[in-house]
C-alpha cells in the first residue's frame, strides 16, 4: 500500500510541472515523515556518514584539473590532435571527439573530468563545423 501512495504522489507532483529531481526528493521526504518507521536522526547519521568517504574529494579535483587544462589550452591541443589522427575519415569529427576523450581519460583517468574538461572544446568544434546547437540538446 506504501508503494501505491508513493508512486500516486511522485505522479502527482509530475503533473503539477515539477522537476523530476524535485518530485522524486519530495516523494522521499514524504515517506520518511510520515511512512517510515526510522528514527530522523539515524538517518541523518547515515547521511552525513557516507559523505565522509576520501574518494569524493576527487570529484571536485578532477573538475578543477580540467578547468585548468582549458584555461591553459592543453585540451585545445589534445582536440587537435586527435583531429590529425582521424580527420581524414568520414565523419571525422565524432571520431576526433573520441580519440580527444580516450587521451584525455587516459590523462586524467576520470570519466567526469572528460566531460568537464574536453565537453566545451568539442563543443565549440562541432558548432565551429556548422552543426546546430538544438540539434546538441544544449
Amino acid at each position: 500500500m506504501n508503494a501505491l501512495i508513493l508512486v500516486l504522489l511522485f505522479f502527482f507532483f509530475l503533473a503539477f510541472s515539477t522537476p523530476i529531481a524535485f518530485a522524486l526528493v519530495f516523494t522521499c521526504l514524504f515517506y520518511l515523515t510520515f511512512l517510515s518507521e526510522m528514527p530522523v536522526t539515524f538517518l541523518a547519521s547515515i547521511m552525513i556518514g557516507s559523505l565522509e568517504h576520501y574518494s569524493l574529494i576527487a570529484i571536485p579535483l578532477f573538475i578543477f584539473a580540467a578547468q585548468l587544462m582549458n584555461i591553459s589550452r592543453v585540451t585545445d591541443r589534445i582536440f587537435d590532435f586527435a583531429k590529425v589522427l582521424v580527420g581524414h575519415l568520414t565523419g571525422s569529427l565524432g571520431h576526433a571527439n573520441i580519440v580527444a576523450s580516450i587521451i584525455f581519460a587516459g590523462m586524467s583517468g576520470s570519466a567526469l573530468a572528460d566531460a568537464a574538461g574536453l565537453g566545451r572544446v568539442e563543443i565549440e568544434g562541432m558548432t565551429k563545423e556548422g552543426y546546430d546547437l538544438s540539434i546538441l540538446n544544449i
